[in-house]
């Protein structure tokens, strides 16, 4: 599987480094050179991704869901990738990973927009169109919803050293 990774905040680091450069070129002040920038989070792959117990048709309705969040999918979409009908699927998938059809679209849709927003360089409607919401208020509102924050005021947080 692909393997998680720490996601580096290089803009942060490229700023903190041409901070000691220009103290070191205009009064001569000499450091070491150490500094800490905090991590910006985790790139979820699939060796992060773990079910309670080995299930095929749950692992690729997950795949579906990680490669198909931006494209407006539903959870009749991922339903239709179990045999039978939806209710038993829901139940199978829920079983599974703790999580209804929908609130794991949610939750991959949730991250993507938290990563694009960290970058600080993605407008909001951006964010919500390459993230599969309708609308911008329609994001808006879901991200409140979830973090508590605006997007615009999530991504403040954020960016704070």
């Amino acid at each position: 599987p692909t393997l998680s990774s720490i996601h580096l905040d290089y803009e942060r680091t490229g700023e903190l480094a041409a901070e000691i450069l220009a103290a070191a070129l205009g009064d001569g002040t000499r450091t070491d050179g150490a500094f800490t920038v905090q991590p910006v989070g985790v790139v979820r792959r699939q060796s992060t991704r773990r079910l309670t117990r080995p299930d095929g048709a749950v692992a690729d309705a997950l795949e579906f869901i990680r490669t198909h969040f931006a494209a407006g999918i539903s959870a009749r979409d991922v339903a239709a990738r179990f045999p039978g009908s939806r209710r038993p699927a829901e139940i199978r998938f829920k079983t599974a990973t703790g999580r209804t059809f929908d609130e794991e679209i949610l939750r991959v849709r949730l991250d993507a927009a938290k990563a694009l927003l960290a970058n600080g360089r993605t407008a909001c409607g951006a964010v919500a169109s390459r993230c599969g919401w309708r609308s911008e208020t329609l994001f808006r509102r879901q991200f409140k919803r979830d973090t508590g924050l605006s997007p615009l005021a999530w991504q403040k947080v954020q960016r704070k050293p």
